[in-house]
Formats: C-alpha cells, sequence, structure tokens
C-alpha cells in the first residue's frame, strides 16, 4: 500500500513543476513576442532618392513611387545615454552610403557586396565638447575600399604665388587719336580728285585733289600786288609808306596760308607771277580713307568734310569685362591679344583706359587696350580674345577642386584622420590660376580633399538628413548647402 501512496506523492510533484515551467515558459514567450513586436515598431523604412519620406512599414514612396527601404533602427534612448563606447565595424554600400549593416550582405538597391568601415564615431569630445559642422552637413568616415573606389586624393594648403587671369571677349577699334577728317578751307568747285575710293592710302602732305576758288584767285592777285608794292617802296624816303607795304604783304600771304596754300606753292606763285586758277588739296595725315564724301564737279562750303582718314598703325582693343572681375583689373596691367585668324600669333599690349561706366545690357565695363599695328593685321571690328594678366601675389591657396560652391556658401572637406573627412566652411578671395586664396577658415598645412569631394559631400548630406547621430529624428529632408 505505502508504493502506490509514494507514486502518488511523485506524481503530484512532477505536475507542479510542468505547471510552474509552463507558466514560466508562456512569461518567457510573452517577453519575448512584445521584444519583437517593440523591435519590429521601431523599424523605419525610408527612400533610397528621397530620404525625407518615412514609414514604419514597407510601401512605396510617394514622390518617384520606389520601394521603401529598411533603415538601420535607431539606438534606444538608454542606450544612447550610454554613448558609444568604442568603434564597431558597420558594412555600407559604396554606391548607396545610406544603406548600413552591421554584418556583410548586399545592397538591396544594386546589389553590391557591402564593404566594411569603422562606425562613425561620437560628435562629443572626451570633454564633451561638441564638434560645430555646417548645417546639413556631417563628418564623414570612408573605409580604405571606398577611398579608392572614389578615387579620393589630398592635397596639404599651402601658400602659391597667384596671378589674376581674366579672359575677355574683345573688339578691334580705330584708335580715336589718330582719326581725322580733310575738309575744304575755302569755298569752291571740285575740278579733281586723285584718292576715288574707300580703303585707299593716303600720306602726309599728299596731294588727293584741286579746287577752283574764286575768292582765293583774286587774294593771289591781291598778294601779286602788294608784293610789287612793296619792291617800291622799301626804299622810300618815306618809312612809313614802306611799313604799309610791307603790312599789305604779310597779310595777304597769311589769308593764302589759312586756305590751305603751303610756303612751295606761294613760293611757285612769286616765280610765275601768275595765279593758280586750281588749288592742291593735301592730306594733313597719312591713314586709310575711310569715308569718301565728295565727287568731282560738286561745290563745297569752308568746313565740308571731303574724305575720312585713319591711322591704322595703332589701334585699339577693348575687351568686355565682367561686373565681378573689375576689382582684378587695373590700367598698366600686361593684355595678351589672340585671335583665330593668326593661330600661334599673340599681340602684347598694356591696359591704357579703364570706362568708367558699365553697359546696362551685358552688366560688363570696357578695358581699353593699345596695340601697335604696323603690319596692318589687326582690322577694326575684329573679334579676338583678350588674357588681362595682373602681377602675382604670394597667398595662402586651396585647389579649386577642393571647393564645392553652392552660390550661398563655399565648403571643403578636411582630413582630419585617415578616411575621416570634416567639412568646413570658407571664406574665398577671386580664382586664379585654378585655385582660390583663402581669407578664412583653412589654416597652412591641414589636407582637404580634392578628388571625390562629391562622394563625400553626398554621404555627409545623406547623414545628416538620417539623423544617424541625432538624438532627435529628423522629419524634414536635408538642407542644401
Amino acid at each position: 500500500m505505502e508504493n502506490p501512496k509514494k507514486l502518488q506523492i511523485i506524481g503530484a510533484l512532477v505536475g507542479s513543476l510542468l505547471l510552474v515551467g509552463g507558466g514560466v515558459f508562456t512569461y518567457t514567450q510573452v517577453q519575448a513576442r512584445d521584444s519583437h513586436a517593440e523591435h519590429t515598431h521601431a523599424a523605419e523604412y525610408i527612400c533610397p532618392m528621397h530620404p525625407q519620406i518615412k514609414s514604419d512599414k514597407p510601401s512605396e514612396c510617394p514622390i518617384c513611387g520606389m520601394d521603401l527601404v529598411a533603415a538601420a533602427p535607431k539606438p534606444a534612448a538608454s542606450e544612447r545615454s550610454q554613448g558609444v563606447q568604442a568603434a564597431e565595424t558597420e558594412y555600407t554600400c559604396p554606391m548607396h552610403p545610406q544603406i548600413k549593416s552591421d554584418k556583410p550582405g548586399e545592397c538591396p538597391i544594386c546589389g553590391m557586396d557591402l564593404v566594411a568601415s569603422k562606425a562613425k564615431p561620437s560628435a562629443h569630445g572626451a570633454h564633451g565638447a561638441t564638434t560645430e559642422m555646417p548645417a546639413g552637413l556631417e563628418e564623414v568616415v570612408l573605409s580604405p575600399e571606398q577611398l579608392v573606389l572614389a578615387n579620393v586624393k589630398t592635397e596639404a594648403i599651402q601658400p602659391r604665388m597667384l596671378s589674376a587671369a581674366i579672359t575677355a571677349p574683345t573688339k578691334i577699334t580705330y584708335d580715336e587719336t589718330r582719326l581725322s577728317q580733310i575738309t575744304a578751307w575755302i569755298d569752291g568747285r571740285i575740278e579733281t580728285l586723285h584718292v576715288n575710293a574707300t580703303g585707299d592710302r593716303v600720306s602726309k602732305g599728299q596731294p588727293i585733289g584741286t579746287l577752283y576758288s574764286p575768292e582765293a584767285v583774286a587774294t593771289m592777285q591781291e598778294y601779286l600786288v602788294a608784293q610789287r608794292s612793296y619792291k617800291q617802296m622799301r626804299n622810300s624816303d618815306y618809312p612809313d609808306l614802306a611799313e604799309g607795304s610791307k603790312s599789305l604783304l604779310d597779310a595777304s600771304r597769311q589769308r593764302l596760308k589759312l586756305w590751305g596754300i603751303t610756303d612751295s606753292q606761294i613760293a611757285q606763285l612769286e616765280r610765275t607771277q601768275k595765279p593758280t586758277l586750281a588749288l592742291s588739296i593735301n592730306a594733313p595725315s597719312s591713314g586709310v580713307v575711310l569715308k569718301k564724301l565728295v565727287q568731282p564737279g560738286q561745290y563745297v562750303k569752308t568746313g565740308d568734310v571731303l574724305y575720312e582718314v585713319a591711322d591704322l598703325s595703332q589701334v585699339w582693343a577693348e575687351a568686355d569685362v565682367f561686373e565681378a572681375q573689375m576689382k582684378d583689373v587695373k590700367v598698366g596691367h600686361r593684355a595678351t591679344i589672340t585671335s583665330p585668324s593668326y593661330p600661334g600669333k599673340t599681340f602684347v599690349g598694356k591696359v591704357s583706359f579703364i570706362y568708367p561706366f558699365l553697359n546696362p545690357e551685358t552688366r560688363s565695363m570696357k578695358v581699353r587696350v593699345e596695340l601697335s599695328n604696323r603690319d596692318g593685321l589687326l582690322k577694326p571690328d575684329m573679334f579676338v580674345t583678350a588674357q588681362l594678366q595682373a602681377p602675382g601675389s604670394q597667398v595662402l591657396a586651396v585647389p579649386a577642386s577642393a571647393v564645392l560652391d553652392t552660390g550661398k556658401r563655399q565648403i571643403v572637406y578636411v582630413q582630419t584622420a585617415p578616411g575621416t573627412f570634416q567639412p568646413r566652411e570658407v571664406s574665398l578671395g577671386g580664382k586664379a590660376m585654378d585655385h582660390f586664396p583663402v581669407l578664412s577658415g583653412l589654416k597652412q598645412g591641414e589636407k582637404v580633399a580634392t578628388s571625390g569631394g562629391f562622394l563625400i559631400d553626398a554621404n555627409s548630406q545623406i547623414q545628416a538628413g538620417f539623423g544617424v547621430e541625432a538624438s532627435e529624428p529628423v522629419t524634414s529632408g536635408h538642407e542644401g548647402h
């Protein structure tokens, strides 16, 4: 009888243990399910192309229609309060850096193998100080594989000899100080013309035509009479008569000279003692005829323009310099002119004048360069190119390829450690010789990314947009620079 009682007692104990075990197992399952539900609720889905689009369940992007992909869940508040104790290894896609994983795998967008990179360190220093970053950007850490794939190159900031070189569209024009007009010095009729076409060359003093003037003929007759009278009176016993005849002769001679009659023509008049019916018209300067405004037989008045002449042995080149480049141009700067009409040939001059006004349509300023044109290769109204060169100066400079200019600010990425790049907002001067002079934001010896900057910048913006290190979730899209 004792054995059945022992069996009953043992069975009761086993049943109690099973009941307790079942309750513990059930409680553990509930805890695991609750934990899984909490983890599932914490998962976030984003659009790879529009990271501002977020959802707590799989769906499509309302902008581009792409499937949302799961983003790495953010740590709990208790975990964030503990801080990052050590750098962990994470895996990212070289082409889509927003894809991150704690283990090797493939990118869900392009299928590339994820590559290992160090987890981004905390923005807080050892003493709790926070590193200031430009708005919308974060520090970027790239693995050696990513550096190779992005072709990232760096260069140290050093002083350089920079000189501003401005290339400007230019037009050849006449030297206005070498323009002249041949005019009628007296009323009369054009008898003959020796220069009959536009473009003909004339030399200073060259006869270009003849003119008949009754008034000039009368004055020449008066001159001959005054000359004979002076010869008779110069030995007179009355000095006043001799002096009066001399004054009349000088006055007649002066009138002839004012009408363009030369000393040689007056000498010829004295020899022949006959008035010249056709006065010679002489060119006052050398040059090329721009306009012929008279015909034989035409009556002209004093001051009428007969020809317009330009001396093309020297010309002006007027360069259009844009408003933003005005500060780099000074009188005396060297200018080099090139033309597609003469490959390999250059014309050198200096800036002689800067016009004190702008062209309101092109927002450009004209700069005058004086050029020697003895061989006549440069023609007025020819379009050429001018390069204006300012004297150089030694300044701290950053390569132009390292600068990301958005129009509102200028950003460079400074290498603070191997593979680590920090965005830096800088103030720069005007571009010269593929470099920018540094006004503020960089120091000598600092290394900046000169190649692969766009990938670094995209990674920086994506990390800032996803709020990888932010304590609060980001609900709006990443800002532009």
